[in-house]
């Protein structure tokens, strides 16, 4: 799960969420579901007027769930 967090005049804004360079949604809602494979898996954040947030995570093949919590700052 993808948590992103902006400052509150940035609500409404859409957000896109990367895997490995590879846009993979694109949305308004802040938190978001996703399924990847195990791995290690680069994941990067975008929203105008953000600075982009990029962190790379390691998916174990365990089944268990991992929670990103994205904080985005102003450019």
């Amino acid at each position: 799960m993808v948590n992103i967090h902006a400052p509150e005049d940035m609500v409404g804004q859409s957000a896109t969420i990367y895997v490995d360079g590879k846009a993979v949604i694109t949305t308004k809602d802040r938190t978001q579901m996703m399924s990847l494979i195990p791995k290690r898996n680069a994941i990067k954040v975008e929203m105008a007027g953000m600075k982009p947030f990029e962190q790379t995570v390691k998916i174990d093949g365990n089944g268990s769930s991992q929670v990103l919590d994205v904080t985005l700052a102003r450019q």
